[in-house]
């Protein structure tokens, strides 16, 4: 009788212990996630060493190295504003493991 007692005390102790960590560890993506939301403004592009860039070559010409006007909402959308009548809409998240933002873009069939 012992022994079942003193197993499901270290049981009952992992239990407790684990929902714990998992709370605190969805408390940090949320947390993470909120400093998310809110509309980000492209400032400048730099390669690897640091260094600013301010054209890229595609193989058929230059573009200036410039980025869209990005909203996060807090539901879960995004835009991506490229121009006032070019605008991307779709869901986005946030992956912990790549620590990097996995948008999908939303697609409607014009009739």
């Amino acid at each position: 009788m012992k022994k079942i007692k003193y197993n499901f005390g270290i049981l009952l102790t992992l239990i407790v212990l684990m929902s714990f960590n998992i709370s605190k560890e969805t408390s940090q993506k949320d947390d993470l996630k909120k400093e998310l939301i809110g509309t980000w403004e492209f400032v400048k592009m730099v390669d690897n060493k640091g260094i600013q860039i301010d054209t890229i070559w595609h193989g058929k010409g230059y573009e200036l190295a410039n980025g869209p006007l990005l909203t996060y909402n807090e539901d879960g959308t995004y835009t991506k504003q490229f121009t006032p009548k070019n605008t991307d809409k779709g869901t986005w998240t946030y992956n912990e493991k790549k620590k990097a933002i996995l948008q999908k873009l939303i697609y409607k069939k014009i009739e």
